[in-house]
Protein backbone atom coordinates (compact mmCIF):
# COMPACT_ATOMS: atom_id res chain seq x y z
CA UNK A 1 0.00 0.00 0.00
CA UNK A 2 0.95 3.32 -1.08
CA UNK A 3 1.95 5.76 2.08
CA UNK A 4 0.02 8.39 2.81
CA UNK A 5 1.70 11.66 3.19
CA UNK A 6 0.95 14.47 5.52
CA UNK A 7 0.45 16.72 2.98
CA UNK A 8 -2.75 14.34 1.56
CA UNK A 9 -4.45 15.48 4.52
CA UNK A 10 -6.33 18.99 5.20
CA UNK A 11 -5.48 20.48 8.48
CA UNK A 12 -8.88 20.45 10.70
CA UNK A 13 -8.79 22.39 13.67
CA UNK A 14 -10.77 22.02 16.57
CA UNK A 15 -13.80 23.79 16.01
CA UNK A 16 -13.75 22.89 12.69
CA UNK A 17 -13.86 19.01 13.50
CA UNK A 18 -16.63 19.78 15.89
CA UNK A 19 -19.19 21.15 12.96
CA UNK A 20 -18.14 18.54 11.16
CA UNK A 21 -21.49 16.21 10.69
CA UNK A 22 -22.61 13.07 8.17
CA UNK A 23 -25.83 12.97 6.62
CA UNK A 24 -27.33 10.69 4.39
CA UNK A 25 -31.17 10.25 3.16
CA UNK A 26 -33.03 7.10 4.03
CA UNK A 27 -36.51 5.28 3.74
CA UNK A 28 -39.09 5.96 6.08
CA UNK A 29 -42.41 5.51 6.18
CA UNK A 30 -45.37 6.83 8.35
CA UNK A 31 -48.02 4.79 10.65
CA UNK A 32 -50.89 5.14 12.94
CA UNK A 33 -49.80 5.13 16.64
CA UNK A 34 -52.49 2.40 16.59
CA UNK A 35 -50.73 0.32 14.43
CA UNK A 36 -47.14 1.36 15.71
CA UNK A 37 -46.99 -2.34 18.00
CA UNK A 38 -47.71 -4.50 14.77
CA UNK A 39 -45.22 -2.70 12.81
CA UNK A 40 -42.28 -2.40 15.45
CA UNK A 41 -43.09 -5.94 15.65
CA UNK A 42 -42.15 -6.95 12.00
CA UNK A 43 -39.96 -4.23 11.29
CA UNK A 44 -37.23 -4.07 13.78
CA UNK A 45 -34.63 -6.48 11.28
CA UNK A 46 -34.66 -3.51 8.75
CA UNK A 47 -35.20 -0.49 10.93
CA UNK A 48 -32.39 2.32 11.72
CA UNK A 49 -30.35 1.14 14.67
CA UNK A 50 -27.68 3.56 16.16
CA UNK A 51 -27.11 4.52 19.70
CA UNK A 52 -28.38 7.94 20.39
CA UNK A 53 -30.52 8.51 17.63
CA UNK A 54 -34.48 7.01 18.09
CA UNK A 55 -35.91 4.30 15.56
CA UNK A 56 -39.50 6.40 15.84
CA UNK A 57 -40.15 9.82 15.10
CA UNK A 58 -42.91 12.19 15.71
CA UNK A 59 -44.70 13.32 12.47
CA UNK A 60 -46.57 16.90 12.10
CA UNK A 61 -50.06 14.57 12.79
CA UNK A 62 -49.77 13.91 16.15
CA UNK A 63 -51.60 10.66 15.19
CA UNK A 64 -48.51 9.35 13.06
CA UNK A 65 -45.36 8.37 13.77
CA UNK A 66 -42.48 8.37 11.24
CA UNK A 67 -40.38 4.73 11.42
CA UNK A 68 -36.85 4.78 9.68
CA UNK A 69 -35.25 1.94 7.77
CA UNK A 70 -31.76 1.02 7.55
CA UNK A 71 -30.54 3.20 4.12
CA UNK A 72 -28.67 -0.33 2.53
CA UNK A 73 -31.99 -1.86 2.65
CA UNK A 74 -33.19 0.57 -0.09
CA UNK A 75 -31.82 -2.06 -2.66
CA UNK A 76 -34.89 -4.08 -2.54
CA UNK A 77 -37.67 -3.41 -5.00
CA UNK A 78 -40.37 -3.22 -1.57
CA UNK A 79 -38.56 -0.61 0.00
CA UNK A 80 -38.63 2.24 -2.87
CA UNK A 81 -38.71 5.52 -1.49
CA UNK A 82 -42.03 7.28 -2.70
CA UNK A 83 -40.12 9.20 -5.68
CA UNK A 84 -39.19 5.51 -6.63
CA UNK A 85 -36.01 6.27 -7.08
CA UNK A 86 -32.84 4.89 -5.30
CA UNK A 87 -31.14 7.12 -3.71
CA UNK A 88 -27.92 4.76 -3.75
CA UNK A 89 -26.91 6.43 -6.88
CA UNK A 90 -25.35 9.04 -5.09
CA UNK A 91 -21.35 8.70 -4.00
CA UNK A 92 -21.51 10.97 -1.06
CA UNK A 93 -24.96 8.81 -0.16
CA UNK A 94 -22.38 5.69 -0.06
CA UNK A 95 -19.78 7.07 1.31
CA UNK A 96 -21.82 8.36 4.61
CA UNK A 97 -23.81 4.82 4.98
CA UNK A 98 -20.32 2.80 4.19
CA UNK A 99 -18.71 5.00 7.28
CA UNK A 100 -21.78 4.81 9.62
CA UNK A 101 -21.71 1.02 8.46
CA UNK A 102 -17.60 0.45 8.68
CA UNK A 103 -17.83 -0.18 5.25
CA UNK A 104 -20.92 -2.57 4.98
CA UNK A 105 -23.52 -1.31 2.22
CA UNK A 106 -25.17 -4.98 1.92
CA UNK A 107 -28.32 -4.51 3.22
CA UNK A 108 -29.58 -6.84 5.97
CA UNK A 109 -30.81 -10.10 5.53
CA UNK A 110 -35.13 -9.64 5.90
CA UNK A 111 -38.12 -11.08 5.84
CA UNK A 112 -40.69 -9.00 3.81
CA UNK A 113 -43.61 -11.58 4.84
CA UNK A 114 -45.71 -8.78 6.65
CA UNK A 115 -45.61 -5.73 4.83
CA UNK A 116 -45.23 -7.14 1.67
CA UNK A 117 -49.36 -6.05 0.58
CA UNK A 118 -49.61 -3.39 3.12
CA UNK A 119 -46.80 -1.76 1.22
CA UNK A 120 -48.51 -1.66 -2.42
CA UNK A 121 -51.68 0.12 -1.37
CA UNK A 122 -50.05 2.37 1.09
CA UNK A 123 -46.71 3.24 -1.12
CA UNK A 124 -47.93 6.85 -0.27
CA UNK A 125 -46.79 6.39 3.35
CA UNK A 126 -43.42 6.31 2.37
CA UNK A 127 -41.08 9.24 2.88
CA UNK A 128 -37.17 9.96 2.18
CA UNK A 129 -35.84 11.18 5.52
CA UNK A 130 -32.59 13.27 6.31
CA UNK A 131 -30.46 12.14 9.00
CA UNK A 132 -28.08 14.21 10.50
CA UNK A 133 -25.90 12.80 12.69
CA UNK A 134 -22.95 15.36 14.32
CA UNK A 135 -19.66 15.12 14.97
CA UNK A 136 -20.64 14.62 18.80
CA UNK A 137 -22.60 11.92 18.04
CA UNK A 138 -20.47 10.08 16.26
CA UNK A 139 -18.11 7.03 17.55
CA UNK A 140 -14.32 7.30 18.05
CA UNK A 141 -13.96 4.89 14.59
CA UNK A 142 -16.83 7.03 12.46
CA UNK A 143 -15.21 10.56 13.70
CA UNK A 144 -11.49 9.17 12.67
CA UNK A 145 -12.98 7.88 9.15
CA UNK A 146 -14.94 10.35 8.55
CA UNK A 147 -11.44 12.83 8.42
CA UNK A 148 -9.59 10.26 6.61
CA UNK A 149 -8.21 10.23 2.98
CA UNK A 150 -9.48 8.01 0.24
CA UNK A 151 -6.21 5.58 0.81
CA UNK A 152 -6.78 4.80 4.67
CA UNK A 153 -10.84 5.26 4.77
CA UNK A 154 -11.90 2.01 4.83
CA UNK A 155 -8.87 0.27 6.29
CA UNK A 156 -8.84 -0.85 9.67
CA UNK A 157 -9.44 2.53 12.06
CA UNK A 158 -6.44 1.68 14.86
CA UNK A 159 -8.27 1.11 18.04
CA UNK A 160 -6.17 -0.86 19.88
CA UNK A 161 -4.55 0.88 22.71
CA UNK A 162 -3.36 0.83 26.63
CA UNK A 163 -5.36 2.58 29.02
CA UNK A 164 -3.46 3.39 31.72
CA UNK A 165 -5.25 5.41 34.42
CA UNK A 166 -6.12 9.02 32.47
CA UNK A 167 -3.73 7.94 29.79
CA UNK A 168 -3.89 6.53 26.20
CA UNK A 169 -0.83 4.61 24.89
CA UNK A 170 -1.03 3.86 21.17
CA UNK A 171 1.39 2.50 19.01
CA UNK A 172 0.33 3.50 15.34
CA UNK A 173 1.40 1.66 12.56
CA UNK A 174 3.63 3.80 10.02
CA UNK A 175 0.60 4.52 7.79
CA UNK A 176 -1.58 6.36 10.15
CA UNK A 177 1.57 8.35 11.85
CA UNK A 178 -0.10 11.58 9.27
CA UNK A 179 -3.09 11.15 11.09
CA UNK A 180 -1.95 11.25 14.40
CA UNK A 181 -3.24 14.30 15.80
CA UNK A 182 -6.71 13.48 14.41
CA UNK A 183 -6.78 10.43 15.96
CA UNK A 184 -5.44 11.80 19.06
CA UNK A 185 -8.16 14.46 19.53
CA UNK A 186 -10.79 11.68 18.31
CA UNK A 187 -10.03 9.80 21.74
CA UNK A 188 -10.01 12.44 23.79
CA UNK A 189 -13.80 13.60 22.52
CA UNK A 190 -15.27 10.41 22.24
CA UNK A 191 -13.88 8.57 25.60
CA UNK A 192 -14.78 10.36 29.05
CA UNK A 193 -11.88 8.77 30.99
CA UNK A 194 -8.89 9.80 28.16
CA UNK A 195 -7.12 13.03 29.20
CA UNK A 196 -4.07 12.50 27.55
CA UNK A 197 -2.84 10.73 24.24
CA UNK A 198 0.46 9.63 23.82
CA UNK A 199 2.22 7.02 20.72
CA UNK A 200 5.02 5.17 21.32
CA UNK A 201 7.64 6.34 18.86
CA UNK A 202 10.05 3.67 18.58
CA UNK A 203 10.54 0.07 20.59
CA UNK A 204 12.53 -0.62 23.64
CA UNK A 205 15.58 -0.05 23.60
CA UNK A 206 16.41 1.35 27.41
CA UNK A 207 17.37 -0.57 29.98
CA UNK A 208 14.79 0.41 32.21
CA UNK A 209 11.94 -0.86 29.81
CA UNK A 210 11.02 2.87 29.04
CA UNK A 211 9.35 3.36 25.62
CA UNK A 212 9.84 6.88 24.18
CA UNK A 213 7.00 8.58 23.38
CA UNK A 214 5.18 11.71 21.91
CA UNK A 215 2.34 13.54 23.16
CA UNK A 216 -0.62 13.83 20.41
CA UNK A 217 -3.61 15.30 22.89
CA UNK A 218 -5.01 16.22 25.77
CA UNK A 219 -2.98 17.58 28.89
CA UNK A 220 0.97 16.96 29.38
CA UNK A 221 0.16 14.96 32.41
CA UNK A 222 1.57 11.21 32.62
CA UNK A 223 1.33 10.67 36.03
CA UNK A 224 -1.61 8.26 36.71
CA UNK A 225 -3.21 6.35 38.84
CA UNK A 226 -4.08 2.62 37.82
CA UNK A 227 -6.61 0.33 39.67
CA UNK A 228 -5.80 -3.08 38.85
CA UNK A 229 -7.85 -6.03 41.65
CA UNK A 230 -8.74 -3.48 44.46
CA UNK A 231 -4.86 -2.24 44.16
CA UNK A 232 -3.88 0.98 43.31
CA UNK A 233 -0.30 1.89 41.10
CA UNK A 234 0.64 4.98 41.08
CA UNK A 235 3.12 5.84 38.31
CA UNK A 236 4.81 8.12 35.49
CA UNK A 237 4.54 6.13 32.12
CA UNK A 238 7.19 8.54 31.16
CA UNK A 239 9.99 7.15 33.54
CA UNK A 240 8.54 3.56 34.55
CA UNK A 241 7.54 0.14 32.20
CA UNK A 242 3.30 -0.69 32.91
CA UNK A 243 1.61 -3.15 30.90
CA UNK A 244 -2.18 -3.39 31.94
CA UNK A 245 -2.54 -6.25 29.77
CA UNK A 246 -0.55 -8.26 32.48
CA UNK A 247 -3.63 -8.03 34.68
CA UNK A 248 -4.73 -11.63 34.55
CA UNK A 249 -1.46 -13.08 34.62
CA UNK A 250 -0.42 -10.67 38.09
CA UNK A 251 -3.33 -12.01 39.78
CA UNK A 252 -2.43 -15.44 38.92
CA UNK A 253 0.48 -15.49 39.99
CA UNK A 254 0.40 -13.40 43.75
CA UNK A 255 -3.02 -15.51 44.23
CA UNK A 256 -0.82 -18.52 44.62
CA UNK A 257 1.20 -16.79 47.55
CA UNK A 258 0.31 -17.78 50.87
CA UNK A 259 0.37 -15.94 54.30
CA UNK A 260 4.35 -16.26 55.54
CA UNK A 261 5.35 -16.97 52.55
CA UNK A 262 8.66 -15.37 51.88
CA UNK A 263 8.45 -13.58 48.18
CA UNK A 264 11.62 -11.90 46.33
CA UNK A 265 10.47 -10.13 43.26
CA UNK A 266 14.01 -9.54 41.32
CA UNK A 267 12.79 -6.94 38.76
CA UNK A 268 9.62 -5.56 40.77
CA UNK A 269 8.76 -2.44 38.84
CA UNK A 270 6.29 -0.20 40.46
CA UNK A 271 4.83 -3.06 42.36
CA UNK A 272 2.39 -5.30 40.36
CA UNK A 273 2.87 -8.55 42.38
CA UNK A 274 5.04 -6.87 45.51
CA UNK A 275 2.09 -4.96 46.65
CA UNK A 276 -0.81 -7.86 46.60
CA UNK A 277 1.86 -10.18 47.75
CA UNK A 278 2.45 -8.57 51.01
CA UNK A 279 -1.27 -7.93 51.06
CA UNK A 280 -1.99 -12.00 50.95
CA UNK A 281 0.16 -12.04 54.43
CA UNK A 282 3.74 -12.92 52.61
CA UNK A 283 6.72 -10.53 53.34
CA UNK A 284 7.89 -9.63 50.06
CA UNK A 285 11.50 -8.44 48.90
CA UNK A 286 10.92 -6.04 45.64
CA UNK A 287 14.31 -4.80 44.16
CA UNK A 288 14.69 -2.49 40.55
CA UNK A 289 17.33 -1.02 39.29
CA UNK A 290 15.40 1.74 37.73
CA UNK A 291 15.26 4.35 40.55
CA UNK A 292 12.22 6.03 39.17
CA UNK A 293 10.51 2.32 39.46
CA UNK A 294 12.12 2.72 42.95
CA UNK A 295 10.45 5.80 43.58
CA UNK A 296 6.76 4.78 42.86
CA UNK A 297 7.39 1.48 44.12
CA UNK A 298 7.77 2.86 47.32
CA UNK A 299 4.71 5.34 47.20
CA UNK A 300 2.75 2.48 46.15
CA UNK A 301 3.44 -0.03 49.08
CA UNK A 302 2.84 3.08 51.47
CA UNK A 303 -0.44 4.01 49.44
CA UNK A 304 -1.66 0.11 49.48
CA UNK A 305 -0.33 -0.02 53.81
CA UNK A 306 1.46 -2.85 53.05
CA UNK A 307 5.05 -0.78 53.62
CA UNK A 308 5.31 -3.21 56.98
CA UNK A 309 5.72 -6.48 54.90
CA UNK A 310 7.85 -4.82 51.95
CA UNK A 311 11.66 -4.40 51.72
CA UNK A 312 12.35 -2.14 48.64
CA UNK A 313 15.98 -2.07 47.32
CA UNK A 314 17.73 -0.44 44.31
CA UNK A 315 19.90 -3.22 42.86
CA UNK A 316 20.99 -4.67 39.86
CA UNK A 317 19.14 -8.10 39.91
CA UNK A 318 22.66 -10.26 40.62
CA UNK A 319 23.83 -8.07 43.41
CA UNK A 320 20.40 -7.82 45.00
CA UNK A 321 20.44 -12.09 45.21
CA UNK A 322 23.83 -12.64 46.47
CA UNK A 323 22.76 -9.59 48.70
CA UNK A 324 19.71 -11.23 49.72
CA UNK A 325 21.21 -14.52 50.83
CA UNK A 326 24.72 -13.32 51.59
CA UNK A 327 24.10 -11.28 54.32
CA UNK A 328 21.39 -12.50 56.27
CA UNK A 329 18.69 -10.63 54.87
CA UNK A 330 16.37 -14.07 54.66
CA UNK A 331 14.68 -15.42 57.55
CA UNK A 332 16.82 -18.51 58.81
CA UNK A 333 14.74 -21.83 59.81
CA UNK A 334 15.41 -24.57 61.96
CA UNK A 335 14.99 -28.42 60.97
CA UNK A 336 12.15 -28.89 62.98
CA UNK A 337 10.20 -25.40 62.17
CA UNK A 338 10.72 -25.71 58.27
CA UNK A 339 8.90 -29.31 58.99
CA UNK A 340 5.79 -27.39 60.37
CA UNK A 341 5.99 -24.97 57.73
CA UNK A 342 6.75 -27.02 54.97
CA UNK A 343 3.70 -29.69 56.22
CA UNK A 344 1.20 -27.43 57.46
CA UNK A 345 1.66 -24.25 55.80
CA UNK A 346 -0.99 -23.10 59.02
CA UNK A 347 1.48 -20.06 59.30
CA UNK A 348 -0.90 -17.06 61.08
CA UNK A 349 -1.64 -13.73 58.96
CA UNK A 350 1.04 -11.66 59.80
CA UNK A 351 -0.70 -9.16 62.51
CA UNK A 352 -0.31 -5.59 61.93
CA UNK A 353 3.26 -4.20 63.86
CA UNK A 354 4.04 -2.13 66.98
CA UNK A 355 5.34 1.34 66.85
CA UNK A 356 8.80 -0.49 68.09
CA UNK A 357 8.74 -2.69 65.53
CA UNK A 358 7.64 -0.20 62.74
CA UNK A 359 11.11 2.23 63.93
CA UNK A 360 13.09 -1.44 63.14
CA UNK A 361 11.48 -1.71 59.46
CA UNK A 362 11.90 1.75 58.97
CA UNK A 363 15.91 1.34 59.93
CA UNK A 364 16.30 -2.18 57.72
CA UNK A 365 14.53 -0.12 54.96
CA UNK A 366 16.87 2.68 54.90
CA UNK A 367 20.11 0.36 55.40
CA UNK A 368 18.90 -2.55 52.45
CA UNK A 369 21.16 -0.66 50.14
CA UNK A 370 24.23 -0.47 52.50
CA UNK A 371 27.16 -2.47 52.07
CA UNK A 372 27.72 -2.98 55.84
CA UNK A 373 27.44 -6.78 56.39
CA UNK A 374 26.71 -5.79 60.09
CA UNK A 375 23.32 -4.33 60.23
CA UNK A 376 20.91 -6.83 62.07
CA UNK A 377 18.03 -4.72 61.75
CA UNK A 378 16.65 -7.24 59.58
CA UNK A 379 16.76 -10.19 61.48
CA UNK A 380 15.40 -8.51 64.12
CA UNK A 381 12.50 -7.24 62.72
CA UNK A 382 12.02 -10.63 60.96
CA UNK A 383 12.09 -12.69 64.35
CA UNK A 384 8.75 -10.70 65.18
CA UNK A 385 6.82 -12.13 62.37
CA UNK A 386 4.60 -15.61 63.53
CA UNK A 387 6.64 -18.67 62.40
CA UNK A 388 9.76 -17.41 61.60
CA UNK A 389 12.23 -17.09 64.98
CA UNK A 390 15.78 -16.61 64.38
CA UNK A 391 17.76 -19.53 66.57
CA UNK A 392 20.69 -17.61 68.57
CA UNK A 393 23.08 -18.97 70.94
CA UNK A 394 21.57 -19.59 73.92
CA UNK A 395 18.84 -20.97 72.53
CA UNK A 396 18.40 -24.88 73.11
CA UNK A 397 17.99 -25.25 69.21
CA UNK A 398 20.82 -24.04 68.14
CA UNK A 399 22.81 -27.33 67.37
CA UNK A 400 20.51 -28.22 64.93
CA UNK A 401 20.59 -27.74 61.29
CA UNK A 402 19.60 -24.36 60.15
CA UNK A 403 18.46 -22.81 56.41
CA UNK A 404 17.16 -19.71 54.89
CA UNK A 405 13.55 -19.84 53.95
CA UNK A 406 12.39 -18.14 50.62
CA UNK A 407 9.33 -19.46 48.57
CA UNK A 408 9.16 -17.57 45.27
CA UNK A 409 11.21 -15.90 43.16
CA UNK A 410 10.07 -13.81 39.88
CA UNK A 411 11.63 -13.10 37.61
CA UNK A 412 9.39 -10.61 34.91
CA UNK A 413 11.84 -8.95 32.73
CA UNK A 414 10.67 -11.07 29.06
CA UNK A 415 14.12 -9.53 27.59
CA UNK A 416 16.94 -10.64 29.76
CA UNK A 417 14.90 -12.66 33.05
CA UNK A 418 16.81 -15.79 31.53
CA UNK A 419 20.17 -14.27 31.75
CA UNK A 420 19.92 -13.58 34.98
CA UNK A 421 19.43 -17.57 36.24
CA UNK A 422 23.12 -17.85 36.57
CA UNK A 423 22.89 -15.89 39.72
CA UNK A 424 21.49 -19.27 41.57
CA UNK A 425 24.18 -21.80 40.30
CA UNK A 426 26.12 -23.21 43.87
CA UNK A 427 23.69 -20.53 45.51
CA UNK A 428 22.56 -23.18 48.53
CA UNK A 429 24.94 -25.11 51.10
CA UNK A 430 25.47 -28.91 50.09
CA UNK A 431 23.22 -29.91 53.19
CA UNK A 432 20.22 -27.86 51.60
CA UNK A 433 17.00 -30.43 51.76
CA UNK A 434 15.62 -30.43 48.16
CA UNK A 435 12.16 -29.43 49.69
CA UNK A 436 13.72 -25.94 50.97
CA UNK A 437 14.16 -24.66 46.92
CA UNK A 438 12.00 -22.11 45.91
CA UNK A 439 9.91 -21.96 42.65
CA UNK A 440 11.05 -19.65 39.72
CA UNK A 441 8.56 -17.78 37.78
CA UNK A 442 10.66 -16.87 35.12
CA UNK A 443 9.03 -14.97 32.01
CA UNK A 444 10.83 -14.26 28.38
CA UNK A 445 9.52 -13.74 24.88
CA UNK A 446 9.47 -16.83 22.21
CA UNK A 447 8.78 -17.53 18.66
CA UNK A 448 5.00 -18.46 17.77
CA UNK A 449 6.84 -21.46 16.30
CA UNK A 450 7.14 -23.91 19.42
CA UNK A 451 7.23 -21.22 21.89
CA UNK A 452 7.26 -23.33 25.05
CA UNK A 453 9.85 -25.78 24.02
CA UNK A 454 11.93 -22.79 22.93
CA UNK A 455 11.76 -21.01 26.71
CA UNK A 456 12.60 -24.81 28.07
CA UNK A 457 15.26 -25.40 26.17
CA UNK A 458 16.76 -21.71 26.88
CA UNK A 459 16.47 -22.16 30.50
CA UNK A 460 17.78 -25.17 30.40
CA UNK A 461 21.02 -23.88 28.83
CA UNK A 462 21.43 -21.27 31.38
CA UNK A 463 21.35 -24.29 34.71
CA UNK A 464 23.27 -26.20 32.77
CA UNK A 465 21.11 -29.48 32.28
CA UNK A 466 20.25 -31.92 30.29
CA UNK A 467 16.75 -31.65 28.26
CA UNK A 468 15.96 -35.09 29.64
CA UNK A 469 16.89 -34.53 33.60
CA UNK A 470 13.84 -35.35 35.99
CA UNK A 471 12.30 -31.83 36.87
CA UNK A 472 8.62 -30.63 36.91
CA UNK A 473 8.66 -27.48 34.59
CA UNK A 474 5.67 -25.83 33.27
CA UNK A 475 5.00 -23.03 30.60
CA UNK A 476 2.61 -20.65 29.84
CA UNK A 477 1.66 -18.44 26.98
CA UNK A 478 0.64 -14.97 28.61
CA UNK A 479 -0.20 -12.92 25.43
CA UNK A 480 0.98 -12.03 22.02
CA UNK A 481 3.78 -9.12 21.83
CA UNK A 482 3.85 -8.75 17.82
CA UNK A 483 3.57 -11.15 14.83
CA UNK A 484 5.29 -13.92 15.74
CA UNK A 485 6.43 -13.46 19.26
CA UNK A 486 4.80 -14.62 22.26
CA UNK A 487 5.38 -13.86 26.36
CA UNK A 488 5.99 -16.81 28.12
CA UNK A 489 6.46 -17.64 31.97
CA UNK A 490 8.31 -20.62 33.06
CA UNK A 491 7.84 -22.33 36.35
CA UNK A 492 9.63 -24.93 38.48
CA UNK A 493 11.40 -25.38 41.55
CA UNK A 494 14.70 -24.51 41.33
CA UNK A 495 16.87 -27.70 40.61
CA UNK A 496 19.19 -28.69 43.44
CA UNK A 497 21.64 -30.08 40.95
CA UNK A 498 22.48 -26.57 39.80
CA UNK A 499 21.50 -24.51 42.78
CA UNK A 500 23.17 -26.61 45.40
CA UNK A 501 27.04 -26.81 45.96
CA UNK A 502 28.27 -30.00 45.39
CA UNK A 503 25.12 -32.16 44.24
CA UNK A 504 26.48 -32.39 40.82
CA UNK A 505 30.27 -32.60 40.52
CA UNK A 506 30.56 -32.13 36.65
CA UNK A 507 28.83 -28.86 35.22
CA UNK A 508 26.41 -30.51 33.08
CA UNK A 509 24.14 -32.07 35.97
CA UNK A 510 21.79 -35.08 35.04
CA UNK A 511 19.60 -36.14 37.89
Amino acid sequence: MDKVASSDIDFISTDEMEKLEVSFITPAILVNNTDMKQYLKKLHKIMLVRPGFPRVLSSDDPSKKIILFDPRCIDAPQYLTSSGKIIFESSSQQSAIKLLFCGKVSPPSIEPTFLASSIEYKRDAFCDYVVRIPYSKLTYVEAVRMMCPEKLKWLDIPHSFDLVGHVAHLNLADEWLPMKYVIGKSLIDKLSTVRTVVNKTSSITDEFRVFPMELLAGIDDTVAVVKEEGFRFSLDLRTVYWNSRLGMEHKRVWSLVKPGDIILDMFAGVGPFVVPAAKQGAFVFGNDLNPASVKWLKYNIIDNKVDERAIISELDAREFIKKIFGAGMLPILSEKEWKIKKDSRKIEKLRPLKKKEKLHAEIQRKHMASKDPSIKTTREYMSSLPGFEYLDKESPDHAQKQWVCCDRIIMNLPALAVEFLDVFEDLYPCDTPLDILPTIHVYTFSPKENPCEDAIRRVMEIMKLEEDCDIEISTRIVRDIAPGKLMVVVEFVLPAAFAVRGFGMNKKHKL
